[in-house]
């Protein structure tokens, strides 16, 4: 193992063909897949067209509180600026939680 770039590590290739071979161990013996996401356009649309502003906009989003008594959005299209002018907006897929809830004793997830 070095220190290489800042930020960044290097492995020999049999250090990781070693840990590669410990996490498929791994997953093998809890009898898992690894199933592996993109999450632009396939967990979440991303975007920063100025048309989004309307469904981002807060009254045009709907909250209500989940079964577990938090406050969430309904639609769940959420903004952030990256700086002072681009706004970007996220709109997480429908279902999705459901999607994780059912996946997860089943795969190991990777969001790429």
């Amino acid at each position: 193992v070095n220190g290489g770039v800042q930020g960044t590590l290097l492995l020999s290739r049999s250090t990781a063909q070693d840990l590669a071979a410990q996490h498929m161990d791994r997953l093998h013996g809890a009898r898992k897949l690894m199933l592996v996401l993109d999450l632009d356009h396939t967990l979440v649309h991303a975007t920063c067209d100025a048309m989004a502003r309307a469904i981002a906009d807060e009254r045009y989003n709907k909250f209500h509180k989940n079964e577990d008594g938090q406050v969430v959005n309904q639609m769940d299209v959420y903004d952030f600026r990256l700086g002072p002018t681009n706004r970007h907006f996220i709109k997480v897929r429908e279902h999705l939680a459901e999607f994780f809830r059912a996946v997860a004793p089943l795969f190991e997830i990777k969001v790429y």
